[in-house]
């Protein structure tokens, strides 16, 4: 239970302006119950490999009366054809790790925060879908339709920087708005 405090007493300089908290790894649950103290329930999302983890910790802890929600993906591709998903990405949110659950499948957590953090083409794709006034900026400026091409590569603020130049106060707000999209 000490664990689940200092995790929480660590993350919540990262909750601050947040409107919605992605958490790889529920684990037993304790840090999950921690954090509701500090954070919304009904702005969780707990994104857990095991559904009888997921499971055990909605029952112990009481969670199924609260509005956390669950996700349990058997593969990583899969959280972006969830709803609830594409809801969370639809507003400004963070993404924070369980380790001592996460580090039990790292590649499967990798994976997942990579997607939901805008930084595979799949996942990438979705945030724009989600932020239509961002789809627009990239469809209409040349260089940035180039960044979304590179399927094969991570993308990050460096290699979309690399592909425009901030000449303007609109694409400083699309540097800031990028910011936000791709933390």
């Amino acid at each position: 239970m000490i664990e689940a405090i200092k995790w929480v007493q660590r993350i919540g300089p990262q909750l601050k302006g947040m409107s919605r908290l992605i958490v790889l790894g529920g684990g037993p649950g304790h840090h999950i119950a921690k954090l509701i103290d500090v954070f919304p329930p009904s702005k969780i999302l707990v994104i857990e490999k095991s559904a009888e983890a997921a499971r055990d910790c909605r029952t112990q802890y009481a969670l199924e009366t609260t509005e956390v929600k669950f996700l349990t993906p058997k593969v990583p591709d899969e959280v972006l054809a969830q709803p609830i998903v594409l809801d969370f990405l639809r507003h400004s949110y963070t993404v924070v790790r369980f380790a001592p659950v996460t580090a039990k499948d790292p590649q499967f957590y990798d994976k997942i925060e990579a997607l939901i953090a805008g930084r595979t083409q799949a996942g990438f794709n979705a945030l724009l879908k989600c932020r239509p006034e961002m789809a627009e900026l990239f469809r209409v400026n040349p260089e940035l339709s180039a960044v979304r091409g590179h399927s094969d590569k991570l993308i990050s603020i460096k290699n979309v920087i690399q592909a425009m130049s901030v000449n303007s106060s609109a694409e400083a707000y699309l540097m800031r708005a990028l910011a936000e999209l791709i933390a």
